[in-house]
């Protein structure tokens, strides 16, 4: 997952990374659609993202 800001249309820079994928995690590697797969960022001070093998994720907002 990955956070622009594109304010600057020419010139997004990315503000912030989490890696939702994990190698070591069962059952990885065994669809295409592994990784995050929804995001929601509801303006309460959390990211939420859903991945395909780990579920839920909370992160914080920056």
């Amino acid at each position: 997952m990955r956070v622009l800001d594109v304010s600057i249309p020419k010139s997004p820079r990315e503000l912030a990374y989490f890696n939702t994928w994990r190698a070591t995690d069962p059952l990885r590697g065994t669809s295409s659609w592994d990784g995050a797969i929804g995001i929601r960022v509801p303006g309460d001070g959390y990211v939420y993202t859903v991945d395909s093998v780990r579920g839920l994720l909370i992160l914080p907002e920056l």
